[in-house]
């Protein structure tokens, strides 16, 4: 089944006459799913029944299109193929509908004739703003730990996440504190807004991954990896980071106030207008940094601090 988003638009679709271009307006959600399908992220069944459901119920229109067959016949490569393309932009709109109409026509996807012909059969123009059912999607927050998988919104306080692999997966309203995430691997992971609470996340990898929102006032960040992680205004006052990487991360808006971020790195790190006040910098490396409009009143640099920053009143040239 299709993964929908709540209360927006689906499709604004414009269809001229024959001599005219079409224009189709499709959110980006709708493309994921293609892209999901392409991948085998979600079955052929699934999706054939999602376009079958949104068609069926008006929600996505398309020109009238009458079944040559009477038998279901397995959905050829090209088809899944243009879904791919489409998703990532290699084609354009009306090759993926074409795909459609082919499902269509060779009873893939079976619509209850009589209200679709009805419906369709005068139409030139067609323009569909009609608001999305309630999400269908269901998170199962028990799923196997593993790379890419959807934990959003779940409570995993009471579960065993030490050494996770989790890269890529979707962790964002996730709860999860008072955990011990030593080693846990969150590359590339969506943390937005997630409670990491009282947690330990000593030696995690935390690569590229997203956190703006999270709420991240853990026991301990040593040797954490935050290598060009998105921390924008997230707040890491008072806390104990020595020797984290922090090495092209936007940090922009942050509040490290009184932390302790000895020994860490901060290598072309974005740190406009983040709060370092009180901090204690030693033997840190800030080489390349934008510390512009950062306030950095009180903070201490000594025991060999790397200040080869830019835009800042500290740094040295």
């Amino acid at each position: 089944m299709l993964i929908f988003p709540a209360s927006i638009s689906l499709f604004e679709v414009k269809q001229a006459s024959a001599q005219t271009n079409s224009t189709i307006t499709i959110p980006t959600w709708i493309k994921n799913n293609a892209k999901w399908w392409s991948s085998g992220s979600i079955s052929d069944d699934e999706f054939v029944k999602g376009i079958q459901y949104l068609i069926q119920n008006e929600i996505m229109k398309i020109p009238s299109t009458k079944s040559t067959s009477s038998m279901t016949q397995k959905i050829p490569v090209w088809v899944k193929n243009n879904a791919g393309w489409w998703a990532s932009g290699k084609i354009g709109d009306s090759d993926f509908v074409q795909g459609i109409q082919f499902l269509i026509q060779n009873g893939i996807i079976q619509l209850k004739s009589n209200s679709y012909s009805e419906n369709n059969s005068n139409q030139t123009n067609n323009v569909i703003t009609k608001a999305v059912p309630t999400p269908v999607r269901t998170i199962d927050c028990n799923a196997n730990l593993q790379r890419g998988v959807d934990l959003s919104n779940c409570d995993l306080s009471k579960r065993n996440l030490y050494g996770a692999y989790l890269a890529n997966a979707n962790l964002s309203g996730a709860i999860l504190t008072g955990l011990n995430l030593y080693s846990i691997r969150l590359q590339n992971a969506d943390l937005t807004g997630a409670d990491l609470t009282g947690s330990t996340i000593d030696h995690a990898n935390f690569a590229n991954a997203t956190l703006t929102g999270a709420s991240l006032k853990v026991q301990s960040a040593l040797f954490t990896n935050f290598v060009k992680a998105n921390l924008a205004k997230v707040d890491l006052s008072n806390l104990n980071v020595q020797a984290a990487n922090f090495t092209g991360a936007n940090l922009q808006g942050a509040n490290l106030a009184n932390g302790n971020f000895a020994c860490a790195y901060f290598h072309d790190a974005d740190l406009t207008g983040a709060n370092l006040s009180g901090a204690d910098f030693s033997g840190a490396d800030l080489s390349g940094a934008n510390l512009q409009g950062a306030n950095t009143k009180g903070i201490l640099a000594g025991g060999g601090a790397d200040l080869h920053c830019i835009n800042n009143s500290i740094c040295v040239h």
